[in-house]
């Protein structure tokens, strides 16, 4: 245990390595939670070095892994300490921690955090509370209707734009709130049905995200897997400069979240499915080459077919055969002997 009971001291507050020495230290704290009692004695020393840590590392860096810290609200056994730690970041960075906690506000831990004595003494922060509750209850059930759309919901408080940059990296050097939201109707290709939804900042420009009802903890820790990734890569100093990219996923419930929008990619299944097509194409195109050179000629009629099948028929299915033989284009090689010649 000694390991972990000196580090808080240690490792650069705002280092790569500090970010992942405490992501470390929560991952055992953590396991060591779901599997034993409150009184264990390795529980009470990662307890403690946690305790020490809250002291000693600044908010910025705990913002970083609240995530993971939100996750396990509801865990008795760490309740006390991981309250701790919820409450120091909604008094030192509230703009940013109130988003992480909006899609498990109906956790008890949640509802006795907020309503601390220090934050509700702050009517600011119990106004921009309310209006970011209002603002996700309202998406959330969005979620579930098909034609309404959101042309204008004005926002009365500062509630920052959640853009990883400013949920985590905090690499903005001035703050964006949003002005204004609008939500677009469903989009229909897509089997979840999500919608865009356009915030539209203080510094006027509109940030989009997608609205949609998955299983978002997926997302939420491939992004977790893709910073720690960056950071390793950060840390090890490469020589070229390569890192993965990130986008927020902000949950708004259980099953609802917006997630960022990144301009100029597509999709992963986006790009499988292009690039089958034009492996397809092209293999039609090589078939069709092929088939024409058996005849001497061009193939574009079930008679010419019909005249190469009689002339050459073990050469026209040893040709079929070979190419048949990817189940997936098999499956468009005969829709297309169907269509040109039948």
């Amino acid at each position: 245990m000694s390991q972990w009971a000196v580090g808080p001291q240690t490792v650069e507050s705002n280092s790569s390595c500090g970010r992942f020495w405490l992501e470390c230290v929560l991952a055992k704290w953590f396991e060591r939670a779901r599997d034993v009692r409150q009184d264990d004695a390795t529980l009470k020393k990662l307890t403690a070095c946690v305790a020490r840590a809250r002291e000693l590392l600044p908010p910025v860096l705990w913002l970083s892994v609240f995530y993971t810290i939100t996750l396990h609200l509801g865990c008795t056994v760490v309740a006390k300490e991981v309250q701790a730690i919820t409450m120091m970041l909604l008094v030192e960075l509230p703009d940013q921690a109130i988003w992480h906690l909006v899609g498990r506000r109906h956790l008890p831990a949640v509802k006795q955090a907020i309503a601390a004595e220090q934050l509700v003494a702050k009517k600011d922060f119990v106004d921009t509370w309310s209006d970011i509750v209002s603002i996700a209850s309202q998406l959330e059930a969005m979620v579930n209707s098909t034609g309404v759309v959101l042309d204008n919901i004005t926002i009365s408080y500062k509630i920052l734009v959640p853009t990883s940059s400013q949920l985590i990296d905090l690499s903005g050097a001035n703050p964006v709130y949003i002005k204004r939201i609008w939500v677009g109707r469903p989009i229909a290709q897509y089997k979840s049905k999500p919608r865009i939804v356009g915030l539209v900042g203080s510094d006027n420009n509109t940030y989009r995200f997608v609205l949609k009802k998955d299983a978002i903890r997926k997302d939420e820790f491939v992004m977790q897997s893709a910073t720690l990734v960056n950071r390793l890569l950060a840390a090890n100093k490469p020589t070229i400069d390569i890192r993965l990219e990130t986008y927020a996923v902000v949950p708004l419930a259980n099953d609802v979240a917006l997630i960022e929008w990144v301009p100029n990619t597509i999709t992963l299944f986006a790009a499988v499915e292009k690039e089958a097509r034009e492996t397809i194409s092209r293999c039609m195109r090589n078939y069709k080459v092929e088939l024409d050179a058996l005849a001497g000629g061009d193939i574009c009629s079930s008679t010419a077919f019909t005249e190469l099948m009689s002339k050459e028929p073990e050469k026209v299915c040893k040709l079929y055969k070979e190419y048949a033989s990817d189940p997936c284009f098999k499956e468009h090689l005969v829709k297309w002997y169907h269509d040109v010649w039948f």
